[in-house]
């Protein structure tokens, strides 16, 4: 019996924007408490500033997720996914610290929807007989980004500030 072939485009696609998602996530959350401090905030306000955006996250994960289920989890990942990279341009228009914690707010809700609908979508393209293996390979990608997303960010702040981790 042959088996059904796991990396179909589908699949691919999911992947890709799941482990982009996550880096963008871990990329800007294990910044955004050193790029608080640039502006002043003490210990605690830097701790939300990297806490509201998982915060206002899971808002749109518990209020949201019927509503992303009864309209279609394909379309909605569709319409997400680009309102995530534009909130990502709100980075630029930080001024002080409340722009700071309203756009980590912001980005965090259109993360939280993007992300809530990628992986649904993604499920629905892994091969139905290889379903546990597939969703593993799945889940790879938002691993690896955890594994490198912070180091990136570091790496990338050292060398070029909070705007080219915005970038």
């Amino acid at each position: 019996m042959e088996k059904e072939p796991i990396l179909t485009r589908g699949f691919v696609f999911c992947f890709i924007a799941a482990f982009c998602n996550s880096i963008i996530f871990y990329m800007l959350i294990s910044i955004s408490a050193e790029y608080a401090r640039e502006f002043g905030a003490s210990g605690s306000v830097q701790g939300l500033a990297s806490g509201i955006y998982v915060l206002s996250m899971l808002c749109t994960r518990f209020f949201f997720s019927s509503i992303l289920a009864r309209i279609g989890w394909k379309r909605m990942n569709l319409f997400f996914h680009p309102l995530h990279i534009a909130s990502c341009f709100l980075y630029f228009a930080i001024s002080d610290l409340p722009s700071l914690l309203a756009v980590r707010f912001i980005h965090g809700l259109f993360y939280g929807l993007a992300s809530s609908s990628v992986l649904p979508t993604g499920t629905y393209h892994l091969a139905k007989s290889r379903y546990g293996e597939a969703n593993g390979y799945m889940m790879t990608g938002i691993t690896l980004a955890i594994a490198v997303g912070p180091f990136m960010a570091g790496v990338i702040y050292d060398g070029f500030g909070p705007s080219g981790c915005f970038t």
